[in-house]
């Protein structure tokens, strides 16, 4: 039969194959199509009509505006235009207004890990032809639908069909990831290999670096940038301390290729000297070559132990400085020389020694790549171990002078080109530099040995050889060989040079022999330094002595460094390990007597009698010995 007016009293009506026809506003739920059609007995529809329109005279015709065919299916959902809707056993469910697609992935290295970020395009019925870019976090691309809502108010989702809506990100992921451009991200400043690529040096995208740049080169001007960056030296009219500093600024950008040479640096620059001597000025037109705002290019050593841990994190193969390591304040010492010994020994290692924080997230054991300078008015407290790892440097009037170094000062572009270049030059020559190295170094240790005893010294100065030749390549690059040759021997005169001092003074500071060694020479020889035979004498009698004997023991009261101190100082010589220091390697090396908990040591012992004093206990066959070996 013939639908007549009376049988469809509302003309015209629009039938979609594709999506609902009737809407209940409160379920948002769906009869399926073949239902309405059943419903209606519009049974003479053409099959090929997306969208039609019924006319009594006329018949079916094709609407004006055919909504689009379903732009994606799966088994649990359906995409149209700009909607995705749920299918269920009793039709269709629209579960939101937006969709999604990836149109590149983002991926920011750290450290040897890889984070993965989605850059996603949300498209939104209420937006018409206009779509909003949004990142995120791969691993939370699940939840994509709850970050949208919160970023975009406008988007809802008004049913939750949860295997719908994984099904139709999953195949998101499988459609879009293998096409959409990937871009490669360093977190951190520095070299960047990545596999099948060249390596690289950039900026990272950590926001540490926001007043950083990395400048452009004029090419055709090489000459004359290595010409301004080599005439740093005359800052030192050439002398030992000024040219082992230059030196020394060229380690943080080849560390990671001596490092795939198997070859490794691992020694900070001490400047040791007295104010006003231009040290920190000096080494700060050299760190953190990158940093416009040079006014940050150094960090303070009595800042926190987080914040200068991150700063070492992060300014990876680049030089640091660390200044003022001065420990004349009693308030600041403590923390000074514990963030001294973090630092010598994060460099040392390689690495920092335990698990750091960053904001709300924990951050594994992290390996450290650079170069570290520090600055200072005295020999830091420290043991043996940690001096050895480090090469000082004796500032004197007269190291640096300041008319020179004003140019540098007034112009930080003339460095800034010049290591610039010196980075381009090892993108183009790293891999040579690293066969380089690895054939050379035992050439060097051999050579060293011969003038030097102690093996960290030895080492040291074969990686400063190293450099020393990589900056001849690097001389012979920018046809600059003849300038270069012209200081080389005074180049490895330098190092020679301050690496027996170095060796001096490790000689000279053996605190524990040192402190040992004045003890026993001032025991009982003053009124200060009486020593009782038994406790029994002490108790009876404690102003008179400073300590008492028993069968295997020596008990000395903490005084007792005073005494050593004032001792060593009359013979014009000074001791600057803290009695917090002797005491801990003294128990370290089995020296004196001590108290192990759970999470602390106690370093001395409380006497049984009189004022039961905490006292220094040494063990007296392990004193003799001592002198034993000594002779």
């Amino acid at each position: 039969m013939i639908p007549t007016i009376e049988t469809f009293p509302f003309i015209p009506i629009v039938i979609r194959n594709n999506n609902p026809l009737q809407e209940n506003k409160s379920s948002r739920s769906i009869n399926p199509p073949q239902q309405i059609l059943e419903n209606a007995n519009y049974k003479f529809m053409p099959a090929n009509f997306s969208e039609a329109i019924f006319d009594a005279e006329t018949g079916w015709h094709p609407a004006k505006h055919i909504l689009p065919e379903p732009a994606q299916c799966g088994n649990k959902y359906i995409v149209t235009g700009k909607s995705l809707s749920g299918l269920t056993k009793n039709g269709s469910i629209e579960l939101t207004n937006a969709v999604v697609s990836i149109v590149e992935i983002e991926r920011i290295f750290s450290d040897g890990t890889c984070q993965e970020f989605f850059i996603l395009r949300i498209e939104c019925e209420v937006w018409g032809n206009a779509h909003k870019n949004i990142k995120i976090d791969k691993n939370n691309f699940k939840s994509v639908f709850s970050i949208l809502r919160k970023e975009f108010p406008e988007i809802k989702v008004f049913s939750k069909i949860p295997d719908a809506l994984e099904e139709y990100l999953a195949d998101i992921v499988n459609r879009d990831y293998k096409n959409a451009n990937i871009r490669n991200i360093n977190k951190k400043t520095g070299w960047f290999p990545l596999d099948g690529e060249p390596t690289k040096y950039e900026l990272g995208c950590d926001s540490f670096y926001h007043t950083s740049t990395i400048p452009i080169l004029d090419t055709a001007n090489i000459e004359q940038i290595f010409q301004q960056g080599f005439s740093f030296l005359e800052v030192g009219h050439n002398g030992a301390a000024c040219t082992l500093l230059f030196i020394f600024a060229h380690i943080p950008y080849v560390l990671f290729w001596l490092r795939e040479g198997a070859v490794d640096f691992t020694s900070i620059l001490y400047l040791n000297g007295s104010s006003n001597l231009l040290k920190t000025a000096t080494a700060s037109v050299l760190a953190n070559i990158w940093e416009t705002n040079r006014t940050q290019a150094k960090l303070r050593l009595n800042s926190t132990k987080a914040s200068m841990l991150n700063s070492l994190a992060l300014l990876q193969d680049q030089l640091i400085l660390l200044d003022d390591s001065s420990n004349s304040e009693a308030r600041a010492q403590k923390n000074i020389e514990a963030n001294l010994e973090i630092a010598i020994r994060t460099v040392g290692d390689g690495s920092f020694d335990a698990k750091m924080q960053n904001g709300n997230q924990e951050i594994a054991r992290r390996t450290f790549r650079g170069a570290v300078v520090i600055t200072g008015e005295e020999h830091p407290n420290l043991g043996r171990s940690s001096i050895l790892r480090m090469v000082e440097v004796q500032i004197s009037e007269g190291s640096f002078d300041g008319e020179v170094l004003s140019t540098f000062q007034n112009n930080p572009e003339l460095l800034r080109q010049y290591f610039a270049l010196f980075v381009k030059f090892l993108e183009n020559m790293g891999t040579e530099i690293s066969h380089y190295a690895q054939t050379h170094i035992q050439k060097y240790r051999e050579s060293a040995a011969k003038i030097l005893t102690v093996r960290r010294y030895i080492d040291s100065a074969a990686g400063f050889h190293i450099v020393i030749d990589i900056i001849g390549k690097f001389a012979n690059f920018c046809r600059q060989q003849f300038l270069f040759e012209s200081r080389s021997q005074n180049l490895s005169k330098s190092v020679f040079e301050i690496m027996q001092q170095n060796q001096h003074i490790g000689e000279r500071e053996q605190p524990v022999r040192r402190f040992l060694r004045t003890l026993t020479s001032i025991l009982n020889t003053s009124k200060t330094t009486m020593i009782a035979k038994n406790e029994l004498e002490y108790a009876a009698a404690e102003s008179a002595f400073i300590g008492f004997l028993e069968a295997n023991e020596i008990w000395l009261r903490p005084a007792i460094y005073q005494e050593v101190v004032k001792t060593l100082q009359g013979q014009n010589e000074s001791f600057s390990t803290s009695f917090d220091t002797i005491k801990k390697m003294l128990l370290t090396e089995g020296y004196s007597k001590g108290k192990n908990y759970k999470d602390k040591k106690e370093y001395l012992v409380r006497a049984k009698k009189g004022s039961r004093k905490r006292m220094l206990v040494l063990y007296r066959k392990k004193i003799e010995n001592f002198f034993e070996e000594e002779i």
